[in-house]
């Protein structure tokens, strides 16, 4: 499954025209590896070098989620990493992947790779940097239907239908710990369940 995609920055504001999808490109997802805490830093690297290339529609993001602090006496958004040490790489179809290009920025640990040696996302981690895609990198609470220590789907938002297994139930602060599996690790998720807490 590849997304659509002609404006890569209309397509991440979810603006896409349909009418014109017929002239559009599609995007390749591929993950790096960089090191943790420097993403911000090397998706700067990377821009910089695709642009110096003419390779401006190759585009990158490193997951975040939006949650809640308290600061003050006072709720307030603030971002933390999802995945510290990835950084998403979306790739119309027509351009040859550049990865040496990629290695070569200074940060770049490497790219991740299929068993079959080919660089492009598949099956789960695929889904998993669609929703990135859709969210411009940054991931907001999203809706569940959960069980403590159960197996389950999200049904909505940026995570719909990803496999996911609740660690814990914090009913005091309406959140879940969430376990998912990226590129064979197991990374956990805090989110928010206003919205799923239900009375009978």
């Amino acid at each position: 499954m590849n997304l659509p995609c002609h404006d890569i920055s209309k397509a991440c504001k979810g603006k896409l025209d349909k009418s014109a999808l017929q002239s559009y490109h599609r995007l390749m997802f591929y993950c790096l590896q960089c090191q943790t805490g420097q993403e911000a830093k090397v998706k700067k690297l990377l821009e910089i070098q695709m642009s110096f290339l003419s390779l401006g529609s190759v585009m990158f993001l490193y997951p975040q989620r939006q949650i809640m602090v308290r600061k003050q006496g006072k709720n307030a958004a603030t971002l933390v990493d999802v995945l510290p040490g990835y950084i998403m790489c979306y790739c119309p179809d027509e351009i040859e992947f550049p990865a040496w290009d990629i290695k070569a920025v200074n940060g770049v640990f490497r790219i991740l790779k299929n068993p079959d040696g080919t660089y492009c996302l598949r099956n789960g981690d695929e889904r998993f940097a669609i929703a990135v895609f859709h969210a411009g990198g940054v991931l907001k609470p999203v809706k569940v239907d959960y069980e403590e220590g159960g197996k389950v789907v999200i049904k909505e938002g940026v995570f719909k239908d990803l496999n996911a297994r609740i660690v814990s139930v914090d009913k005091r602060k309406s959140r879940l710990t969430l376990e998912i599996v990226f590129d064979g690790n197991v990374t956990r998720l805090n989110l928010s369940m206003e919205a799923v807490l239900k009375t009978r």
